[in-house]
């Protein structure tokens, strides 16, 4: 049996495109087109905006919590039997917020939903892709994950749409379907969690190298301060993330320009995020840490420097294309430095600790963006604050990415 490289086609970029298609459904159904529900459904039931917004909130830290015990998760369950029952809940659940009427049932079906997504998502695919995957390992990330971008731009546009022509209960029953179909037979039938279920090897693995898994004990990266400072600086970074992402429309309104044209450009700025996931990839393939986590904190920087002088109308483009790869760090970075830090040992429960701090970043990133607002009437004084946050990660990054100070870690690798 041919293996790895010496295939036509090797079935890990298989994996990759079903993995594109498993984010552009559910991070592009489950988070992207959620804010869309919000008015319809506080309208038809007279829940305060409050009320049914903290189905965000339970998004979030249903994400966040998930991450957090991935490790312990995956050691019991193995990853494809619980993408077959999740694909379902996933579906299922959607189903079922069509019907709800009561707001502790739109809470619950959130939670279901949320849960079953993670399930599907970031982690689980970051771990059978890692699988997968030694040389291009940056890439076939990238890919996968640019899906939620591509996903976003699709079923925003159209659940928008349904919603005007349907109402919102058809149209999660709508998009319940999509799950249905799309997902199920991808995790029944083509989701592969290893290589060697089929006989092959990892793209780029040397044959004496087969199976061995060395890197740092779970227990003994907790026991580090590197370890912590690492996970700090996904936080932060994560919540500067988070305030571009959030801060686009309100603020372009803001400072002049129409909903319409604000709505397009934000639109523009996910289709960048769905790239720049591609190019971040390829960056981790072709340079070291250091350089690509840097153009990342980087393009992050222009941003929100460009958000912030957004009445200039010539620096959109730049902004755009700015937060199209630094947004991209939280999907691709996370992984890629939890692996080439730390190695496989425990890669998840160590990559799952850094997701979960990013999820949290996630949740902190709106509150203090609207009390930001609520203080000064304004998002420039958020938005100058991330800018100088990420500015000296920048400058940080510049000593705990260095390949001294990552090497001194990989000596400690154990088989």
């Amino acid at each position: 049996m041919n293996k790895g490289k010496s295939q036509k086609i090797f079935y890990g970029w298989l994996i990759v495109a079903m993995g594109f298609i498993l984010m552009s459904i559910g991070w592009g159904i489950v988070y992207n087109t959620a804010s869309l529900f919000l008015g319809p459904i506080s309208e038809d039931y007279g829940f305060t905006r409050t009320q049914i917004s903290y189905t965000m909130t339970l998004r979030a830290l249903t994400q966040t919590l998930m991450a957090l015990f991935a490790g312990k998760i995956y050691r019991k369950i193995p990853i494809e039997s619980s993408m077959k029952v999740m694909s379902l809940v996933l579906a299922g659940s959607y189903f079922l917020l069509s019907t709800s009427s009561q707001l502790w049932q739109f809470y619950l079906f959130t939670i279901t939903s949320s849960l079953a997504n993670s399930f599907l998502g970031l982690v689980p695919l970051s771990l059978v892709i890692s699988n997968w995957f030694v040389e291009k390992r940056g890439s076939a990330l990238g890919f996968a994950f640019m899906g939620s971008g591509f996903g976003g731009m699709i079923f925003s546009s159209l659940a928008g749409r349904w919603i005007v022509q349907y109402g919102w209960a058809r149209t999660y029953q709508i998009l319940a379907i999509i799950m249905l179909v799309c997902t199920v037979p991808i995790v029944f039938f083509f989701m592969k969690e290893n290589p060697q279920k089929l006989g092959l090897r990892p793209y780029g693995e040397k044959e004496e190298s087969f199976s061995v898994k060395k890197g740092i004990a779970f227990k003994e990266a907790l026991s580090m301060p590197y370890f912590w400072f690492l996970g700090l600086i996904s936080f932060s970074t994560a919540v500067c993330l988070h305030i571009v992402m959030i801060s686009v429309a309100p603020h372009l309104t803001e400072i002049g320009y129409d909903f319409t044209f604000a709505a397009n450009i934000l639109a523009l700025v996910m289709g960048g995020i769905a790239i720049g996931k591609l190019v971040l990839g390829y960056l981790f393939d072709r340079f070291s840490l250091r350089v690509a986590i840097s153009l990342a904190a980087f393009g992050t920087l222009v941003g929100l420097v460009g958000l912030y002088f957004g009445y200039l109308f010539f620096i959109l483009p730049l902004m755009i294309v700015g937060s199209g790869v630094g947004c991209a760090y939280g999907t691709i970075a996370d992984p890629m430095i939890s692996r080439s830090v730390f190695g496989e040992k425990d890669y998840a429960s160590i990559y799952g600790v850094y997701a979960a701090l990013a999820s949290l970043g996630g949740v902190v990133a709106p509150v203090l963006h609207g009390r930001s607002y609520d203080r000064t009437g304004s998002y420039q004084g958020i938005l100058l604050q991330a800018a100088i946050l990420i500015f000296g990660i920048l400058l940080v990054n510049q000593w705990i990415f260095s390949e001294k100070t990552i090497n001194k870690y990989r000596n400690l690798w154990t088989s």
